[in-house]
């Protein structure tokens, strides 16, 4: 389904269905997971690994921008490479230290 919307327009009237079944699918597919799988995952691991894959999330997130929505109202740490570039020498070492830390 992803990639007839690729091919498409939004202004093709095939456009909304697909996009629809697209996100039902994907809806799905997350409650799913949420449901399932990783309630199982968690029971399998123990407090103290659940907690060092949080912190390893966390980072990650801070370092790899995703972009929910063009307008979200946020703001990621290195967007871009000039942010990345042009951030200071104290907050790259914090940044890999906690990086160092979890690892």
């Amino acid at each position: 389904m992803l990639h007839v919307l690729e091919a498409s327009s939004v202004a093709d009237s095939h456009y909304p269905t697909t996009f629809e079944k697209l996100m039902s699918s994907l809806m799905e597919h997350i409650q799913s997971e949420e449901e399932n799988d990783l309630p199982k995952f968690e029971k399998s691991i123990t407090r103290d690994i659940s907690a060092s894959l949080v912190q390893k999330f966390e980072l990650t997130k801070m370092l790899v921008p995703t972009q929910s929505h063009l307008n979200a109202n946020h703001k990621i740490p290195f967007g871009t490479v000039g942010e990345l570039m042009g951030a200071s020498p104290e907050k790259l070492r914090y940044l890999i230290d906690q990086y160092s830390e979890i690892n």
